[in-house]
């Protein structure tokens, strides 16, 4: 509900005015952007015990469990992903089809890879900007659920800090 009302706010109140020109008493519906964090720290615990629970059944079998874990994201968001392309491009974005530039953003989206042009989520559904965050968070999260066993959360909290002040220094 938040997230809506974000939405709605930002595009009722806030777009299409110079920046600052909302009134501070517009904090409260703008505050509902933090229910994008909410929403992937969530995320983030729900798939920590999805991949723990795959690991407890299948002990001795990493590549088991990975392939599972992946398997089972894969068939969770792509369908529904893949659909929605194949109803939204034609509508949103017809000039994808049109060129070989346009073909190589299609696969881009197709691929969730929305990250390497950065309007290119926009051209057909704002919201699609989420999913390659989150097949991301899908392909780190075994690793970093490895590494919090092996090295500690005293350890591995610091260093993960350090590489994203790093990372986002670098990649600007």
């Amino acid at each position: 509900v938040a997230v809506v009302a974000y939405h709605c706010f930002t595009l009722t109140v806030v777009e299409g005015r110079p920046a600052g020109a909302v009134g501070a008493g517009w904090w409260i519906p703008g505050a509902g952007s933090l229910g994008v964090d909410l929403f992937f720290v969530l995320s983030g615990f729900l798939l920590a015990g999805s991949w723990e629970r795959l690991r407890r059944r299948h002990p001795g079998a990493v590549g088991t469990a990975l392939h599972r874990y992946f398997r089972n994201r894969a068939l969770r968001i792509l369908p529904a992903y893949w659909v929605s392309l194949a109803v939204l491009l034609p509508l949103a974005a017809p000039a994808l089809f049109s060129s070989a530039e346009g073909l190589g953003r299609f696969a881009l989206l197709a691929t969730l890879q929305g990250y390497l042009v950065k309007e290119l989520p926009g051209q057909v559904n704002l919201v699609y900007w989420s999913m390659t965050t989150e097949v991301h968070f899908y392909l780190v999260l075994p690793a970093v659920a490895w590494a919090l066993r092996r090295y500690g959360a005293r350890l591995l909290l610091p260093t993960c800090l350090v590489a994203t002040v790093v990372w986002r220094v670098w990649a600007h």
